[in-house]
């Protein structure tokens, strides 16, 4: 699976470096289940997604849920396994992060979040027939950044 990488325009600063994509039902079901822990640069984007659980989980993360615009319209920190987050209004996709990458980043209500290819990666994409361009944030939001295939792999 290709990785993205995610900005906080606002502050144009790095939130994750290694973003994964949970784009498909079996993707978006099994979330960070198999995983010890996020190392730091790592996330998930879980897409689309309203509200997530930590059920089954093994470590404490924090969780983004974005609008289909990428304006972060809820955030929280420290969300320990066992716990659920019901579904905000407007969330499009929920971004799953480090356990404090949120306040370290300063990532706040309101910012918006842009996920790009790294160069590399657009490179390949293009070269791609069977990529298509969903709609807004299943697209990874800007004109060009990235395209979500069919297998739920991100280009």
């Amino acid at each position: 699976m290709k990785r993205l990488l995610a900005r906080n325009i606002n502050l144009n600063s790095v939130i994750a470096d290694k973003v994964g994509v949970a784009a498909t039902r079996a993707a978006r079901r099994t979330g960070l289940l198999n995983h010890d822990c996020l190392a730091p640069g790592e996330a998930l984007w879980i897409v689309p997604s309203r509200g997530v659980h930590t059920f089954g989980m093994k470590f404490t993360i924090d969780v983004v849920a974005l609008d289909e615009r990428g304006v972060v319209i809820d955030c929280v920190p420290h969300m320990k396994p066992w716990r659920i987050r019901l579904p905000r209004r407007g969330t499009a996709g929920v971004l799953e992060l480090p356990e404090g990458r949120v306040a370290a980043s300063g990532t706040e209500i309101g910012h918006r979040i842009l996920f790009e290819m790294t160069s590399a990666d657009y490179a390949d994409a293009t070269d791609r027939p069977q990529a298509r361009k969903a709609g807004s944030l299943a697209s990874v939001q800007a004109h060009g950044t990235a395209d979500v295939f069919d297998s739920g792999e991100v280009a």
